[in-house]
């Protein structure tokens, strides 16, 4: 029998969406009781939808907007960054450490997602910070 992978078994865990529901639902109803409609377009229309579809507010950017920006991001860290790239190589290999093949995903769909959007920030690539870190600190071990 094939062992199901960790985070596919959280997506099918009553438990995970019920403690995400807990955190998250409480918000999203206080938020839309105080502003009804307005915050549904508001909220996810214009502030998530329209801005991935196109450029809100003259914050585009071509595919490679990131590229320089994960590099000024991670300052002064910026060469361990660089010196843990060939990992991603190892990532191909059938026994790559399961916490670095999760950490390589995070960080790459964050960058790819966040590339693909029409707005463009650099802070929308803190939400991937978190994965390099880890992996940077692994070097340093």
């Amino acid at each position: 029998m094939k062992r199901r992978g960790v985070i596919a078994q959280q997506f099918e865990s009553l438990r995970s969406w019920a403690i995400l529901l807990a955190v998250a639902l409480p918000w999203y109803l206080i938020e839309y009781d105080r502003r009804g409609d307005a915050f549904l377009a508001g909220f996810f229309m214009r502030h998530n939808v329209e801005r991935f579809l196109s450029p809100l507010q003259g914050h585009g950017g071509g595919p490679l907007y990131y590229l320089p920006a994960v590099l000024a991001l991670l300052l002064p860290y910026t060469g361990l960054f660089l010196r843990s790239l060939p990992g991603l190589r190892s990532l191909r290999h059938p026994r790559a450490a399961p916490l670095d093949t999760f950490l390589w995903c995070w960080f790459l769909f964050v960058f790819a997602f966040f590339s693909l959007a029409g707005t463009k920030l650099p802070h929308y690539l803190l939400y991937g910070a978190t994965p390099l870190f880890i992996l940077m600190a692994e070097i340093m071990q």
